[in-house]
């Protein structure tokens, strides 16, 4: 906080997030928090410097807008309801992410005023966090970013240091500052300040305090603050200064761990207090009154026997224990002036003054009560969320079923009746879908995982739907990950189970996907010529110059008289295998151009001849720029190509195609427009392709 001020008399802003030893699963939690808080400080701002701020982030974001909505709803204050985005490509989703989210960064981070931003307790970053961080170091002037974790939690093979060792091989300036423990004479110092006293008196108490903390400041201050509770550090005021006796402090053989010291220290509160501190430590930082009540009155209604919880606090009694953990320094209120001196608010929100005394408070509660108050915490949550910002919190609420599920579904599985096990797996695959499409794959992995860990083979059966988009989204997150293991084994279980050949499409179009990510060309071919055969679309192996030829009469052919502007009025495509052999084809399209190149022109003659005889799909205008190209680069029929040039930017704009934009007006204006016209008339349409390639990744 020393930073602060400096920061923001320069007109900077300084943001801050801490990552959560309980929430490690949630993606970007600690850049989430920094960038609540940069939002709460825009919003005090008048409202002439509010709608400034409004118009950049707006031009910064451009029709992404939704994007960053997703991840950190508070945006949406200032901005505005966004429209949606549209679905794309894995890979291109998550360029699109990082892009979108460089350019929100750079909006703040100018020479008039930098951003600062401190996240803490990186030990505990997720993986997703991480690679977003790596992004945003690389890509950003004007930033100082500040992070702190324990060394002694981190190795050299955590990906923490790796992330950091690719850094430092570039130009990318990366200090480390290692805050030791204090030695022994800094220890002393720090007693005697504290005590008013002279350094020869307190010596002998500096050392048996460093003996027994180490050295770490935060514990030699609890360490002191023991020693006077418990009457062995007292102020005599008749000498005017503070008395103790080694030989009793010795005597006492007080812990020389933090967390059982802070844990001690705990169980001499109030009953009321340390139920309050248990509830709290298991919602996590931050947390509000009316979860913490809610809670307790659940555990009482349903009559669970929980040791220390099962009473149950009425609100005003939770009110004074919080007052107790307050005036204790276990926790303290956050947020504006006028929630943080009014202990009562029921929107108040409170957090642990260090996650060594949540962890104690923690270490108190024993496994299985822990499961059960986790699972009553999620049970609230999910039930006093209203369903429109249920989604917002899905995160939250999942984490908190998840870690009381274990206890309930395999020790006790008749108390967790099939439609309450479904509905678990359904928020699993919530959560899941929205992590993978905030490219947070290995969280998307874990929740879906869950899920289907929560599901049997009868399932199949009676819950289709539900564990066939487990399995699929499950595979894509693994694949995504590069685990490409766990994707094989959950595709094989899909193409087992699969009740039709259409809800297989989706799990060759991963496997594809992943060999192309591999470098496997050839497979990533074979596997598409074999869905076709399946769909009933034969195309050779490996086809020589006869059979290319005689596609390209047989193209012609379909084609026959109809005038190429005429096909943009072609129906749309509505037959579902078709749909999936246009999917399939062009996913392959581009593994066949660098590995089999043959075939690729009789892959875009066949979704020409799809397209003319069941109509048109988002595909289609890609096609058609592809088939525009060959007629002018290769068969030499200039005016036909141009017009398929024009037909396929003709269903660009008809369809709205925006992840297919980029690509097909760099089709067209690199390969098509210049036989026809000068090459500077294309400058502007590139440009367009380029910023479109940019907005879609």
């Amino acid at each position: 906080q020393e930073i602060y001020k400096p920061i923001t008399e320069k007109r900077g802003y300084f943001i801050a997030g801490k990552f959560d030893q309980l929430q490690r699963n949630v993606p970007y939690s600690a850049v989430v928090i920094a960038f609540q808080d940069l939002v709460r400080q825009l919003l005090t701002e008048n409202q002439a410097q509010l709608t400034q701020w409004k118009d950049k982030i707006l031009a910064a974001l451009a029709s992404n807008g939704q994007v960053i909505i997703e991840v950190i709803p508070e945006i949406e204050l200032i901005i505005g309801a966004q429209p949606s985005v549209p679905t794309l490509a894995p890979t291109a989703a998550q360029n699109r992410f990082n892009l979108v989210f460089q350019n929100l960064i750079h909006v703040f981070c100018q020479p008039e005023h930098p951003l600062v931003i401190f996240l803490d307790d990186l030990q505990w970053i997720d993986s997703a966090s991480l690679k977003l961080m790596a992004f945003i170091i690389a890509q950003s002037h004007y930033l100082f970013l500040i992070g702190a974790y324990r060394d002694n939690e981190v190795d050299a093979v955590h990906p923490l240091m790796l992330m950091l060792a690719d850094l430092q091989k570039t130009d990318i300036p990366i200090q480390r500052l290692s805050l030791t423990p204090l030695a022994l004479p800094n220890v002393n110092q720090f007693i005697a300040d504290t005590l008013n006293n002279t350094l020869e008196k307190t010596a002998s108490l500096a050392q048996l305090v460093q003996i027994k903390t180490g050295g770490n400041p935060f514990f030699m201050g609890e360490f002191l603050k023991t020693l006077y509770t418990e009457k062995l550090l007292n102020f005599d005021f008749q000498q005017g200064g503070w008395q103790w006796d080694l030989a009793q402090i010795r005597a006492r053989n007080i812990t020389d761990n933090v967390v059982d010291l802070m844990a001690e220290k705990i169980q001499k509160l109030s009953e009321k207090t340390q139920q309050v501190l248990k509830i709290a430590a298991c919602i996590g930082n931050p947390f509000q009154l009316p979860v913490i009540t809610s809670t307790q009155n659940s555990l009482r209604r349903n009559q669970l026997s929980i040791t220390n919880v099962n009473q149950g606090l009425m609100l005003k009694d939770d009110i004074i224990a919080l007052q107790q953990a307050v005036a204790e320094g276990l926790i303290i209120p956050v947020g504006d002036e006028k929630l943080r001196t009014n202990l009562g608010n029921l929107n108040t929100e409170y957090k642990f003054v260090h996650d060594r005394i949540q962890q104690a408070v923690y270490s108190l509660i024993p496994d299985k009560e822990k499961q059960l108050l986790h699972w009553q915490i999620g049970h609230n949550l999910l039930e006093n969320i209203p369903q429109r910002h249920q989604e917002q919190k899905i995160f939250t609420i999942v984490d908190q079923l998840n870690a009381g599920i274990e206890l309930i579904h395999h020790s006790s599985p008749e108390s967790l009746e099939k439609v309450e096990q479904i509905s678990i797996a359904q928020l699993n695959l919530i959560a899941g879908k929205k992590a993978k499409a905030s490219a947070a794959y290995q969280a998307a992995f874990n929740y879906l995982t869950v899920g289907i860990g929560l599901l049997d083979k009868s399932h199949w059966q009676t819950q289709y739907d539900l564990i066939l988009a487990l399995y699929v989204e499950a595979a894509e997150a693994a694949y995504l990950s590069a685990n490409f293991e766990p994707m094989e084994e959950l595709l094989e279980v899909v193409l087992q189970e699969a009740k039709t050949l259409l809800d297989t499409v989706k799990v060759y179009e991963i496997r594809i996907q992943s060999y192309i990510t591999q470098n496997k060309m050839l497979e990533a071919v074979e596997i598409g010529l074999h869905v076709l055969k399946l769909l009933e679309v034969s195309l050779p192996k490996n086809p020589n110059q006869v059979q290319i030829i005689l596609g390209l009469l047989q193209t012609k052919i379909t084609l026959g008289r109809k005038r190429i502007e005429d096909l943009a009025n072609l129906p749309e495509m509505t037959d579902p295998y078709q749909l999936a052999a246009m999917c399939i084809l062009s996913s392959i399209d581009t593994a066949a151009y660098i590995g089999v190149p043959k075939i690729f022109p009789l892959l875009v003659f066949k979704q020409i001849h799809l397209s003319v005889k069941y109509g048109n799909t988002i595909v289609s205008a890609q096609a058609y720029a592809t088939y525009g190209l060959i007629l002018c680069g290769v068969v030499g029929d200039i005016e036909a190509g141009s017009q398929f040039g024009k037909l396929a930017l003709t269903l660009l704009e008809r369809f709205n195609i925006k992840e297919f934009k980029a690509k097909i007006i760099y089709t067209v204006n690199n390969f098509i427009r210049h036989w026809k016209e000068h090459p500077k008339d294309t400058l502007s349409s590139m440009l367009m392709a380029y910023q479109a390639g940019l907005e879609t990744g």
